[in-house]
């Protein structure tokens, strides 16, 4: 399904709303933001671990705190239905091309790609790090969801670093925190 049919699903299901300098995303004030102010503010931060990992949380705390966890009681999506919705909220606000490669529940563990992160294609090459922290933190709070715990993202690849997409892992705190005994 490509971007304008997603974006007129949504709209037609009541989930996108627009009105004179307003617009809601499933009943949440949101604005349309380019992809370089992301990438100016990680350069600004000198593109410190500190600073991603609190974008990230952010980000976490925006999506995962609100519109996915509203959307999930509200319609009671199976994994699998949630992990689509997800990915086509990803794709029609342009963040890529998102697929969530493997997701165990029972493993509590997942992986997700990412190809054509605006954010990675910005600062290629002026980075040393992954930088695709608002995007881990949208994963996190999804993963978060999903999986019904709290979880861990790293961002494996990235593509501003030269890689041919950006690769998300993650995994349940508890499976971390049984692998490290």
């Amino acid at each position: 399904m490509n971007s304008e049919t997603l974006f007129e699903k949504f709209a037609m299901m009541g989930q996108l709303e627009f009105e004179d300098g307003k617009i809601r995303l499933f009943g949440y004030r949101s604005v349309l933001v380019l992809s370089s102010f992301f990438s100016e503010m990680i350069l600004l931060m000198k593109n410190s671990r500190s600073f991603g990992d609190k974008l990230a949380e952010a980000a976490r705390k925006s999506f995962g705190d609100s519109v996915a966890r509203k959307l999930g009681e509200s319609y009671k999506f199976s994994i699998n239905d949630f992990v689509k919705w997800d990915t086509d909220i990803g794709i029609m606000a342009g963040w890529g091309i998102l697929r969530w490669e493997y997701l165990s529940k029972d493993k509590r563990f997942g992986e997700v790609f990412l190809e054509g992160s605006p954010i990675a294609a910005t600062l290629k090459g002026k980075v040393k790090s992954p930088v695709d922290h608002v995007m881990r933190g949208f994963i996190k709070g999804a993963a978060q969801i999903a999986l019904k715990e709290e979880v861990e993202v790293v961002e494996e690849e990235c593509a501003a670093l030269g890689a041919e997409r950006c690769r998300f892992s993650f995994v349940s705190k508890s499976k971390a925190e049984e692998k490290k005994k």
